[in-house]
């Protein structure tokens, strides 16, 4: 079985993808389940929201269609508004999928102070650390975000290895993100390093996601991050009504 949790459609902004076109793609890529996961961004952007409810009515509508369509959102900065969730609890929502764009004023579109790369780093983790101890989220989408833009990497260990073991602690997945590869960089976001140090603390559930903007992006990496996850001893599998499913082999 392949799932892809994480990709955009139209009511993402930088996205036009319509869930036809996903759709369509997910098929030809031999998906199983692909979610649909937004941006609804905690910023003062409303450009980065959308109305919720009319969303999850619109998608269950499209769910008649097209059976392998999960209802996902990728919500950045949660834990700046963590009641959020629990309003939407009772909304048709497969996955919350919890992510970090911004760092204070070092990472993100507020970012005003130039600072070494090793101070965003650390700014960065300790935003992912605040979100998965304050929210109910389901998983944590590309761990390591600011390598995508920063010219060297840097892992604060003692500050990653407290969020892996409080990901493990609340039974929260980690997204295995694929975008990096077919920019042609050689790593996933996390990186192997990350995701090692997953396994070796006893941590077992990932999800996949191309964090596709465009329909010939669905599903690109799945495969190769099933591969990864496997030989990592992790368990990769999908959210549905916010439940942990792992992917069967068949």
């Amino acid at each position: 079985m392949l799932a892809d949790s994480h990709i955009h459609s139209f009511f993402s902004p930088d996205s036009s993808s319509s869930i036809e076109e996903i759709a369509i793609t997910a098929q030809k890529k031999g998906l199983d389940f692909f979610t649909i996961a937004d941006h609804y961004q905690v910023w003062e952007d409303k450009e980065y929201t959308f109305d919720v409810e009319s969303r999850c009515l619109f998608l269950t509508n499209k769910q008649k269609q097209f059976p392998g369509l999960l209802i996902g959102v990728e919500i950045g900065e949660i834990q700046n508004n963590p009641s959020l969730l629990q309003q939407w609890k009772d909304l048709p929502f497969d996955l919350f999928l919890g992510s970090i764009h911004v760092a204070g004023k070092v990472f993100g579109p507020f970012a005003t102070h130039n600072v070494p790369d090793e101070t965003v780093y650390e700014a960065y983790f300790s935003e992912v650390r605040r979100m998965v101890e304050t929210t109910d989220i389901d998983a944590v989408a590309h761990m390591d975000f600011p390598r995508r833009y920063l010219a060297s990497y840097h892992i604060p260990w003692d500050m990653v290895d407290s969020i892996l073991s409080l990901i493990i602690e609340k039974d929260i997945a980690l997204e295995i993100n694929t975008s990096l590869w077919r920019k042609g960089l050689p790593f996933s976001m996390p990186d192997i390093h990350i995701l090692t140090r997953y396994a070796q603390k006893g941590g077992k559930k990932v999800i996949l996601g191309s964090d596709a903007h465009r329909p010939e992006e669905v599903g690109e990496g799945i495969e190769k991050a099933l591969i990864l996850a496997r030989e990592l001893s992790l368990t990769p599998g999908y959210y549905k009504k916010h439940v942990f499913h792992p992917l069967e082999v068949l």
